[in-house]
């Protein structure tokens, strides 16, 4: 290790010891991620000895994925080489989440998802893949989702440093910000398709961390203003991909979110929720040929 990684490593320590021991939403904010991802793993991990193990070790591969994260981008703004520019960090905060996965695999190069394991990751991973059949896959994801976060607190600390606030001014709509994506799980996000005066179609796709970051669901509002009173109908469509207990969870967040921004009373909402097994998206070319694309599928 050269001069400069040993600085950033020592920098990087300092920064990640003060926010786990005084900075209480950070704290928060790693209870968060336990509680999404674990439940993800429950499902292999049935045995209450394993289950045990579990919250022991995936608690220290979050916080050492998360150090890794943030030390990769203190690494590359520490490289005069590299230029992450004021403009990207200027984006709002949803574009600039969804862009990291992209940063960090151009800096890493084709082997990113095995060069971001940490001693604790690693150590985790054999264990789960050694003891629950099938939890391969999902363990190297949510690492690598981890490692993702830990990269979006350190530029998300740098833009904060440099007092660079958003470069564009947000638009409100009835569901959410138009111009921004919002996150609704550290994995899935949601973005305006088609907006308006009385009708929202917002789209829920998967982070850009996934390889194949396809279409996770869609989410229809429509104001329909009768003479005593507006009523909206709501339409919730959720891929199954998805586990149940955080369609659950989703759902509510957005219906919740719709009555507490427009101050609507519940009984004003008609609301219909789906589960989808494939997109398809139906394609015209220039010579009018036609064909349909499925996406989305598992």
């Amino acid at each position: 290790m050269n001069t400069t990684e040993n600085n950033v490593l020592k920098e990087t320590e300092a920064i990640l010891k003060e926010k786990f021991e005084q900075n209480d939403d950070f704290k928060t904010e790693l209870f968060l991620l336990y509680n999404v991802y674990a439940p993800k793993y429950l499902r292999f991990v049935k045995d209450e000895m394993g289950q045990k193990r579990l919250q022991d070790m995936f608690f220290e591969a979050i916080k050492g994925q998360i150090f890794h994260g943030y030390y990769l981008i203190r690494e590359l703004l520490a490289d005069e080489n590299t230029h992450i520019s004021n403009e990207f960090l200027g984006q709002p905060i949803g574009y600039l989440t969804n862009e990291v996965p992209l940063l960090l695999g151009q800096a890493l190069g084709d082997n990113s998802r095995e060069l971001i394991k940490t001693e604790v990751g690693h150590k985790f991973l054999m264990w789960l893949i050694t003891n629950y059949e099938g939890t391969f896959d999902l363990a190297k994801q949510v690492l690598w989702d981890l490692t993702c976060l830990g990269a979006r607190q350190a530029l998300l600390d740098e833009k904060e440093s440099k007092n660079i606030g958003s470069n564009i001014e947000k638009v409100e709509g009835l569901l959410s910000v138009l111009n921004d994506l919002e996150f609704l799980t550290p994995q899935l996000y949601l973005s305006a398709a088609v907006v308006t005066d009385s009708v929202e179609m917002w789209e829920i796709n998967y982070w850009n961390s996934y390889r194949n970051h396809h279409k996770a669901g869609d989410v229809s509002v429509i104001k329909v203003e009768n003479q005593d009173e507006t009523g909206y109908l709501v339409a919730i469509n959720l891929h199954v991909s998805i586990f149940k207990e955080e369609r659950e969870s989703i759902v509510t967040h957005l219906v919740g979110k719709l009555v507490e921004r427009n101050n609507i009373n519940p009984s004003a909402l008609s609301i219909s929720v789906g589960i989808v097994e494939e997109y398809s998206a139906f394609v015209i070319n220039q010579n009018h040929d036609t064909g349909v694309n499925t996406y989305g599928s598992n």
